[in-house]
């Protein structure tokens, strides 16, 4: 997953990037969640095996589950911080992934709390990396307070990196210093904040078809009117011209 699949689906570049080894492998992507009652038992149960390669706790737990109700081997894989396991799985003739304890999540991936927040934490969270933007003055300390909040827990650290390249995760904060020096006051930061780069995320997700807010309404730029004339629109450039 490179910087030119930024705004694809990765089960589709995961895809692309194995025909590019074997052609005449039969591949078939999905892009969904898998923890969705499709991908349960009577769907495994047509496989002869089960590989994983899941960056989340809850989502290693269902298919470990599901595979071991099926009694289909699983070949469990994932990463916990900067650390990766691999794990063979067989019904009765092996632990489970739930046979040991694992941590819970404490951290929370970047993504979330940028584009896609759930829960009344992750606004929380949000708001407490603005804090440090605004306010702190060295940028080693913004980024240390914000690795406070990740490095308590591993499990989110594979999706924070998929995305360092993201351009909503950039657009939004890497560049909120350099916008500071030339929008400085307060109601430019608002409008920036609260209409600019929620209209910016919906923009890019429409242009690369990418329904991250699946199942629920995508979010609302706030009715703010432009702070100055030359206040910038948003543009972004995707794999094969701008935008």
């Amino acid at each position: 997953f490179r910087k030119k699949h930024i705004g694809f689906s990765k089960s589709e570049v995961a895809r692309e990037s194995a025909l590019s080894f074997n052609p005449h492998c039969k591949i078939t992507s999905y892009h969904d969640t898998v923890m969705k009652v499709d991908f349960g038992v009577s769907y495994v149960s047509q496989f002869s095996l089960v590989m994983n390669a899941l960056d989340n706790l809850a989502a290693r737990r269902h298919v470990n589950r599901v595979c071991v109700a099926s009694g289909i081997p699983l070949i469990e894989s994932g990463t916990g911080g900067y650390l990766g396991q691999v794990q063979s799985i067989l019904k009765s003739k092996s632990e489970c992934f739930e046979c040991k304890p694992r941590p819970q999540p404490k951290g929370y991936a970047s993504c979330t709390i940028n584009n896609t927040p759930s829960k009344p934490i992750h606004c929380i969270v949000w708001a407490k990396w603005k804090f440090l933007d605004f306010f702190c003055e060295s940028s080693d300390n913004q980024e240390a307070g914000k690795k406070d909040e990740e490095e308590d827990d591993g499990t989110n650290k594979e999706d924070d990196k998929a995305c360092e390249e993201d351009p909503l995760i950039l657009t939004s904060n890497a560049k909120l210093q350099e916008f500071t020096e030339k929008y400085g006051k307060p109601g430019q930061h608002l409008y920036k904040l609260f209409h600019h780069d929620i209209l910016f995320q919906l923009q890019l997700a429409k242009i690369s078809k990418r329904d991250i807010w699946k199942g629920r309404p995508p979010p609302t730029p706030l009715p703010l009117p432009s702070p100055l004339p030359s206040f910038p629109t948003p543009d972004f450039a995707l794999e094969g011209g701008e935008v």
